[in-house]
């Protein structure tokens, strides 16, 4: 098991190295790539799940970002590589690359903020914390990003491996 979400409906998604799968306290529904199926999940070692708990869940595997419309039950891919990390809070979907993070919107993904310089680091992973700023971790610093798009050092000369509220 790499990562757990429970979604609005009270649904289980589970990202394992073999697919995603959905409990609902009864049974497992287990969601896997199809060739032939461009709605199927896009690679079956799912690194992480999140939902915006408004009927969407998204899913890092290997380095793709999908998103799945719980409704519709379809996936679709939203970016092929590059992806890092993924957080939702308070309506707010951010995904980060090693140097930018990126706002999901209407299914695209549009630059949110670059890092300014190289000597930042290489992101490693983002969460938005209570007051709606998004921590970046780094391999060389974490920082706080605020709505103003503002960047605060907090720790210098630390390898960040994970936020976690």
């Amino acid at each position: 098991m790499n990562s757990l979400f429970q979604d609005e409906f009270g649904m289980i998604w589970v990202g394992t190295k073999d697919g995603l799968l959905r409990y609902d306290g009864n049974n497992y529904v287990t969601f896997r790539h199809k060739a032939d199926d461009t709605t199927s999940l896009y690679n079956n070692n799912v690194k992480q799940v999140t939902g915006d708990h408004n009927g969407h869940l998204f899913i890092i595997s290997n380095s793709s970002l999908s998103c799945y419309d719980i409704r519709k039950e379809q996936f679709h891919v939203l970016a092929y590589k590059g992806i890092k990390d993924i957080t939702c809070s308070k309506g707010n979907v951010f995904a980060a690359t090693v140097n930018e993070i990126l706002s999901v919107s209407d299914d695209s993904l549009l630059t949110y903020y670059k890092l300014p310089s190289d000597n930042m680091g290489s992101i490693i992973c983002i969460m938005e914390d209570d007051q709606s700023r998004l921590l970046i971790g780094t391999d060389a610093n974490l920082y706080s990003l605020d709505n103003n798009k503002k960047i605060t050092t907090l720790l210098n000369n630390v390898h960040i491996q994970g936020l976690y509220v």
